[in-house]
C-alpha cells in the first residue's frame, strides 16, 4: 500500500522538485514497519466490527421490541 502511494504521489507531483520525507517510524528495517501496518489494520478491524455489531444490536432492540 505505501509503494502504491509513492507511485501516486510521484505522478501527481512530479514538477516540484521537494526534498525526501524523512521517515516518521523508530524502526530502521521494512519488516518492522509491516508489523506496525498490521497491527494498526488488526485494531480498526475490531473497532469497525465492535461500533457495527453495536449498531446493529440497537437497531434489532428497537425493531424486535415492536413486534412482541
Amino acid at each position: 500500500m505505501r509503494i502504491l502511494a509513492a507511485r501516486v504521489a510521484n505522478h501527481f507531483c512530479r514538477g516540484r522538485k521537494s526534498y525526501p520525507r524523512s521517515r516518521n517510524f523508530s524502526s530502521f528495517n521494512k519488516k518492522d514497519d509491516l508489523t506496525l501496518e498490521e497491527e494498526a489494520e488488526r485494531k480498526i478491524g475490531w473497532c469497525l466490527k465492535i461500533f457495527f455489531a453495536g449498531t446493529a444490536t440497537y437497531i434489532g432492540y428497537q425493531f424486535f421490541s415492536l413486534l412482541g
